[in-house]
């Protein structure tokens, strides 16, 4: 048979009918583990249908194929065979125009036609062949094999359907769950399972299998099980996935996201990423159509369904992640009350409306807050089509669904466990069967509507002495705008919360100080302003708690809520104040978290204790003391604890009282993402600072108006066990926190000054823009520009000028320079008098800097006790401070001497000193014994190569110079031998003298380097390997 019949038979194997197996194996490289069918999983179809299949194909698509491997194997084993269809194409063309030039052009045409009609017969009516052969491209073939290849998967599926549409339910017509749908895969190389079982599997399920990867762009996903460096990178912005994904998503039922089981990972990161993203799918649920599941959201109206999510990358992304972040309007709104606070009622003109207590006043303290806040807000605004009742439904606000994070939650929500800054999703699990959570949108607008009404009402309750109260008390109940108690001072917590004080006159000078009294004042008070917010908000509750010190305000407030009013007055009955005290666990107290109350419980519960009963602040009160809060805790946490459980505030929690402007007063500015942030490159990174410092000097210059002297960047890195994409859709998910601080000295708000520093600290952190998923910008010591030149008038140095440089300039500018120097206020100073013969000066030596405790040792000194875990710090550095004594280093500098002399006498004296020549064949040179080797080489390479008895000889000699430390010379003898044995002509390429000599190159001298690279070329700082 000829070249030509050859490769137009090739041509009719890869368009036979079996052409998936044929590729499948030339792909794979290797057989593939068959995979066993049953009726019972839908993952392939079964023998039965695969054999039913074989013998509805036409016998005219199949007998060409059994030709072939029947009569012709020799030619299927050729190396046409493990030809890629790109390579066999190529070689087709090439072959043809080589036959053009040979054979006569009419005879040629002809045989090629007749074997393009046996072609065109075997592929049926898939395809209209054109009759001139020259025409019949490239992308003919592939056009005609794609349709083919269609009407095959076309037949699969019938064939399936037919099967199993009598004995299956009707879904899907016979199908499989098309999970698969408008999924369009490529099977790159060997997978298990193999091509030919995925190539099934993704056709029954929906999906459209691509033979030949001709346009990219036109796939969705690639499976691949391993790739090459050049394809990683070839595939680098597309989805490539392991076979698992098919063969998960299929025992699921439903299509997995590729992101679990991506081959890429190290790469996912970088993809492409369009600017505008949509947001995440939102579950639309009403009282008209209840949903499925325990979870109903707002209407797509309450949503803002043209708000989108914008990569972080894009120039507005700051903007719109501000204008939708609820912990930005929080702190904003915050900041702005504060600021209303220091500007309206700290400045000279406003001090006869506020007045600031002092220690030795006695106050009462009104602790106001809403009740569910944000739950309120959002239910009275919500969309009318969510019927709901806020006493009896759970309700929620929040962006989305799912894994959303909780803002608020009503009275009802809590009571199934349901708390702030959890999931949707586990929201939803905590509700039990039969009740639907109701997520609520922010409504931001009517949230700071509300907060203002609420602080205006409380503006309004300063009007006249509070002595005139009692005899106005009907003519209260008549106007409640003008009520009759005076508020010596309103200061803000946050948008719902406020502290409102009252500061009593003496005792000789009123009858408000008995408790009858007092009683009646607060009651009057709270019922007042629950009544006026409740009618000015048009519906929002709050609830009050009252006492003479801010941690008891606090604890009232606590047992007050929902919707009520409590007040502790006389915390000098002990018993009442016992009772009280009882009602409330020890993580009510304020800044007591987790880690003290585990710490309390195990100090001072007793083993004894009940265990139906809880430890609470009553009991600790009896177990515990101020020495013994103290030695657990520490000075400072013992002593405010030990103040709580009397109803005292400490000295730092009662400047809130006594010194609001210095707590009021802001004193840092800073922004903080953690979502959405996705870097590629260093450039995006810096790109995205510049955005972050314009925003912030952009406030801190308009609204603030100060200047930072100090900055702090905080850069949030992936965990290393951490998933590359979270659980929550764009989210930080679990991260290692690094920060860096700088200080610039001189306060300032310049845009290059503050950006080039925050760019250094990053990559003084060194964290890869891969890796990079939160970024926070802060300034910290805010400065008033007008008190910072005062500052600097008063407190910089200024320089002084020698009096005789003046002197020596001529007279007609002197008086200029004078008022000049006069102007800048440069001191004119006569020259100091200096000795001629100064003393020298005597340096100390450098102190001595020992190793500082580590990580690991501090975190266990600070679980100690405090006064054990300053003794053990201190016995810890006396023994890290004996440890580096200076007997240590002198026995450190002696072992060094030691070691070089014995260096020095080792290469200069010994037997084997640099100085001695070592001799070959009675040859010293090296020259010489290097034109010896030459000759050597040249007598026996076309021989049997060199007599074992001289190669002995030869290995002597240079273990001699690699011995004295002369590798340099072995390696120019290795590369000499080299040398010539490269430049000899290839017929000497197959003598045993030629391959003698390379074995005894690669075996003998190469290992011989490599060997002793490490001696004495060390000192030299040689590093290298010798590969020859």
């Amino acid at each position: 048979m000829t070249n030509h019949d050859e490769l137009i038979d090739a041509l009719l194997t890869d368009s036979d009918l079996d052409s998936n197996t044929a590729s499948a194996s030339a792909s794979n490289s290797g057989s593939q583990p068959s995979i066993n069918f049953n009726l019972e999983t839908p993952f392939l179809p079964p023998p039965t249908l695969r054999q039913q299949q074989q013998e509805d194909v036409d016998p005219s698509l199949i007998s060409p194929l059994k030709a072939k491997n029947e009569n012709q194997n020799d030619i299927n084993s050729s190396f046409l065979s493990n030809l890629s269809d790109d390579s066999l194409i190529d070689y087709i063309n090439r072959f043809s125009q080589d036959e053009k030039k040979k054979a006569d052009q009419n005879s040629s045409k002809k045989r090629l036609l007749n074997d393009t009609k046996s072609v065109t017969s075997s592929i049926g009516n898939t395809s209209t062949t054109n009759t001139n052969v020259n025409d019949y491209s490239r992308e003919d073939y592939f056009h005609d094999k794609k349709l083919r290849q269609d009407q095959q998967d076309e037949h699969l599926r019938n064939q399936y359907r037919n099967l199993y549409l009598n004995g299956t339910d009707h879904i899907n017509e016979g199908l499989p769950p098309q999970i698969f749908k408008d999924c369009i895969i490529y099977i790159n190389g060997y997978t298990i399972p193999g091509r030919l079982q995925l190539h099934e599997s993704i056709v029954l399920h929906g999906g459209k299998f691509i033979h030949h990867l001709s346009a990219k762009k036109k796939i969705t996903h690639i499976i691949a099980s391993n790739l090459t460096l050049k394809k990683k990178l070839e595939f680098e912005k597309y989805k490539v996935v392991k076979p698992d994904w098919i063969v998960k998503s299929i025992e699921s039922k439903k299509l997995l996201p590729w992101q679990d089981f991506a081959l890429l990972t190290h790469l996912d990161e970088q993809q492409k990423r369009l600017d505008f993203l949509p947001t995440e799918k939102q579950t639309i649920a009403s009282s008209l159509s209840p949903s499925p599941g325990p979870l109903r959201s707002a209407s797509p109206s309450a949503f803002s369904t043209t708000r989108q999510i914008i990569d972080c990358n894009h120039p507005d992304f700051i903007k719109n992640y501000f204008e939708n972040s609820r912990l930005h309007h929080l702190s904003t709104w915050k900041s702005n009350l504060k600021s209303k606070f220091l500007n309206n009622f700290l400045n000279p003109s406003s001090l006869t409306r506020f007045k600031i207590p002092t220690k030795k006043d006695n106050v009462l303290i009104f602790h106001v807050d809403f009740d569910c806040f944000f739950a309120t807000v959002a239910y009275m605004y919500k969309d009318p089509k969510i019927i709901c009742d806020i006493d009896k439904d759970p309700i929620v606000v929040c962006h989305g669904n799912k894994n959303s994070d909780i803002a608020s939650c009503n009275y009802i929500a809590r009571k199934y466990g349901i708390r702030n800054g959890m999931w949707v999703s586990q929201a939803a699990k905590l509700c039990p069967p039969g009740v639907n959570l109701i997520s609520l949108p922010y409504n931001f607008e009517q949230f700071q509507k509300k907060s203002e009404i609420f602080y205006h009402v409380l503006e309004n309750f300063i009007t006249q002495p509070l002595s005139n109260n009692n005899n106005n008390n009907n003519n209260n109940n008549n106007n409640n705008n003008n009520t009759g108690q005076m508020f010596d001072l309103i200061l803000p917590i946050s948008i719902d919360e406020a502290i409102c004080v009252i500061i009593l006159p003496p005792p000789s000078s009123s009858s408000l100080t008995e408790d009858d009294t007092m009683l009646t004042l607060t009651d009057q008070i709270g019922r007042n302003i629950r009544s006026q917010i409740f009618d000015a908000t048009n519906g929002c509750t709050v609830s009050i708690g009252c006492a003479n010190s801010l941690v008891l305000a606090r604890l009232s407030l606590k047992m007050a809520k929902p919707n009520g009013y409590h007040a502790v007055l006389n915390n000098n009955n002990m018993v009442d104040f016992d009772e009280f005290l009882s009602s409330f666990k020890l993580d009510d107290l304020p800044g007591v978290g987790h880690s003290l109350v585990a710490k309390l419980l195990n100090k001072f519960k007793p083993s004894n204790f009940p265990s139906n009963e809880s430890f609470n602040l009553n009991h600790l009160k009896q177990y515990s003391n101020l020495s013994s809060l103290q030695k657990l805790l520490g000075n400072k946490s013992g002593l405010k604890i030990y103040l709580q459980l009397q109803g005292k505030d400490d000295d730092e929690s009662s400047k809130l009282l006594y010194d609001p402007q210095s707590t009021l007063e802001r004193k840092s500015f800073s922004i903080d993402i953690n979502w959405g942030i996705r870097f590629s490159t260093i450039k995006e990174v810096d790109t995205f600072i510049d955005r972050c410092c314009a925003y912030l000097i952009n406030e801190l210059t308009t609204k603030i108006k100060k200047s930072t002297s100090q900055i702090t960047l905080k850069v949030l890195r992936r965990a290393p066990n951490a998933p590359i994409e979270p659980a929550k859709y764009l989210g930080c998910g679990e991260c290692d926190a690094f920060n860096k601080s700088s200080k610039l000295g001189i306060p300032t708000d310049e845009f290059g000054v503050i950006t080039t520093e925050i760019k250094s600290l990053y990559r003084i952190i060194g964290c890869p823009p891969t890796e990079l998923r939160g970024l926070s910008i802060q300034f910290n010591k805010l400065v008033d520009p007008t008190k910072q030149i005062d500052t600097l008038g008063k407190n910089q140095a200024r320089l002084n000028f020698e009096k005789k440089n003046l002197n020596y300039l001529p007279a007609d500018i002197k008086d200029d320079v004078t008022k000049e120097l006069q102007r800048r206020k440069i001191i004119i100073n006569p020259p100091s008098r200096t000795s001629l013969s100064p003393s020298p000066r005597h340096i100390s030596p450098p102190k001595r800097k020992f190793e500082m405790l580590s990580t690991f040792e501090e975190k266990f000194i600070d679980n100690l006790p405090t006064q054990i875990g300053m003794e053990l710090r201190k016995d810890l550095k006396i023994q890290k401070k004996i440890e580096h004594t200076k007997m240590k280093d002198v026995q450190e500098q002696r072992m060094k001497r030691e070691d070089a002399i014995k260096n020095y006498k080792s290469h200069f004296f010994d037997d084997d000193s640099i100085f001695i020549p070592i001799k070959f064949q009675n040859r010293a040179r090296f020259k010489d014994i290097s034109k010896l080797v030459m000759m050597w080489l040249k007598n026996t390479i076309k021989t049997n190569g060199p007599h074992e008895k001289d190669l002995k000889l030869f290995e002597k000699y240079l273990q001699k110079l690699c011995d004295s430390n002369r590798i340099h010379l072995v390696l120019n003898l290795a590369n000499m031998i080299s040398t010539q044995l490269n430049m000899l002509p290839k017929q000497f390429h197959e003598e045993t003298g030629f391959q003698e000599w390379e074995k005894i190159l690669l075996t003998l001298i190469v290992p011989m380097l490599n060997k002793n690279k490490h001696t004495f070329q060390t000192v030299r700082k040689y590093d290298m390997d010798f590969d020859l």
